[in-house]
């Protein structure tokens, strides 16, 4: 059993991962990028954690796959409003802005009218769930 808790003078290497004299060691023998580290979120769809996303007002739902995404998050409040359970268009100066483009703003809405609330992009398309 080792019972240093820092490394030596000099520094040294444990599981791949330096460390630098005085530097102190992890207390299990896991390395630094073990299991308990998870790929982010926006590491190219290989995030693997579910989280709760916004997919109507004030309602939160898990996403049902981890490269889901709720369609109510975006766009709601910059581009659309819901009036009455109905989505509308109400803001055209993010689409003028160029930071998002009519026609994705308008299959968002009718997909979300239409029950939807989720979206994936798979191959430059978007795939409403």
């Amino acid at each position: 059993m080792n019972t240093r808790t820092q490394a030596k003078a000099g520094g040294e290497m444990i599981n791949g991962v330096f460390y630098k004299g005085g530097q102190f060691l992890p207390s299990d023998n896991e390395p630094k990028n073990g299991k308990y580290n998870r790929p982010s979120r926006k590491s190219n769809g290989n995030a693997t954690k579910l989280r709760k996303l916004e997919i109507d007002n004030y309602k939160w739902e898990i996403q049902p796959t981890a490269d889901s995404y709720g369609i109510y998050g975006q766009i709601a409040g910059t581009v659309a409003k819901t009036i009455n359970g109905v989505m509308t268009l109400v803001n055209t100066s993010p689409i003028k802005a160029g930071w998002i483009s009519e026609e994705k703003a308008l299959s968002f809405i009718q997909a979300w009218n239409e029950g939807k609330r989720w979206y994936r992009l798979v191959d430059n398309t978007y795939i409403f769930s």
